[in-house]
Order: C-alpha cells, then structure tokens, then sequence
C-alpha cells in the first residue's frame, strides 16, 4: 500500500516538474522572442496622422483607428499587465483598418501583446488560401523586410510551442489543440518561405 502511494505521490511530482520545467521554457522563448521583435521593428517610422487608417463602408472602424493610433509610440500600446484570460488582442480589430505603413509600424505592439498573453493567433498575418495575395494584404506583406518576416515565423512558431503546452496540461482537449496546431503549420511555412525569398534576393 504504502509502495503504490509513493508511485502515485512521485507521479505527480514528475508532472508538476515537468510542467515547470515546460513554463520556465516558454518564459525564455517569450523574452527571447520579444527582444527579437524590438529589434527587427527599431527603425520603423511612425506614419504621418493623415495616413493611419484606411476608409472603409464603416466610419466608425475608421475613426476608432484614428482615436487608438494617433500619435501613438507603438511602444506605449503594449499593456503593462497581461491581460486577463480569454480576452482578444486588445489590437487586433483595429489592425485590420490600418494603411500598410501603420500595420507594420504598430505590428511589433501586437506581436508582443500576444506573447504576453500566451494567446498566439495567426488572424492578422495569416496569407489566406488563395495563390494570390489580395492587394489589401500583399501591401502590407511587402513593406516587411526579410528579418521581420522572420520573427513574425518565430512568434508563429512561439505559438506552436503554447499550443504543444496545452496539450500537454489538458490532455482531453488534445485533438482540438492538434487542430489549432495544424491551422498554423501553413502558415508558420508561408512566413519561412518568404523571408528566405528575401534573403536570398538581398544577398
């Protein structure tokens, strides 16, 4: 008997361990990651006022990208505090109204802001299906350089790693993680592909 609760106690102690071990992991992969985004954006300038958002059937989307990023330091958009659970990345609705030189400038606020929620989404840089690029997206796309490119397919790839970890937490949801996973995979592939298109051409 005593033999049998000593398995069970040192089963769970292997599990909390390993968890540990598993959180301490994505700690470093976030503040790696996060480093890296600084620096690929560092020098990316702020759009002028006139040229934040684009006009759409909505003006309110409009006017909402106005009130949120005008005059904005993408640096200040990056909440202090992680942001409760299950909430949306506070930027991502205004993302999409943006002109392409305000989406890259406040891209890095995004990216960071989904790394500090541990809530990795692949909506706003996400190609689609489709061969061919939408003008709407091929605009923004192309305004990133092959290193930004690059980190974009490393915060993807943080993502995978979250998702690999909640797998592993909640092992009963694991087929719909598995789904996430996959859902990304293409993705992850399409930002590798093209930043190594970059690079070769640079080179």
């Amino acid at each position: 008997m005593d033999l049998s609760i000593n398995s069970v106690f040192a089963g769970h102690t292997c599990a909390a361990e390993r968890e540990d071990r598993m959180t301490n992991d994505l700690k470093k992969e976030a503040k790696a990651l996060r480093a890296r985004i600084e620096s690929a954006f560092a020098d990316v300038p702020y759009p002028s006022d006139e040229h934040l958002g684009e006009r759409t059937q909505m003006d309110d989307d409009y006017n909402d990208v106005i009130a949120h990023f005008t005059g904005k330091n993408w640096r200040d958009l990056i909440p202090v505090r992680k942001p409760p659970r299950g909430r949306a990345n506070p930027l991502e609705t205004d993302m999409c109204f943006c002109t392409a030189e305000a989406w890259r400038y406040f891209l890095p606020a995004y990216l960071i802001t989904a790394v500090k929620m541990e809530s990795v989404g692949s909506f706003t840089l996400n190609p689609g299906r489709s061969e061919h690029l939408s003008d709407h997206i091929e605009r923004r796309f192309r305004l990133l350089s092959a290193e930004q490119c690059a980190v974009v397919a490393a915060f993807l790839k943080y993502g995978e790693l979250l998702i690999d970890d909640k797998k592993q937490r909640s092992p009963d949801h694991a087929r719909y993680y598995e789904y996430e996973r996959q859902k990304l995979l293409p993705v992850i592939e399409y930002w590798l592909a093209r930043a190594a298109v970059l690079e070769n051409s640079s080179s």
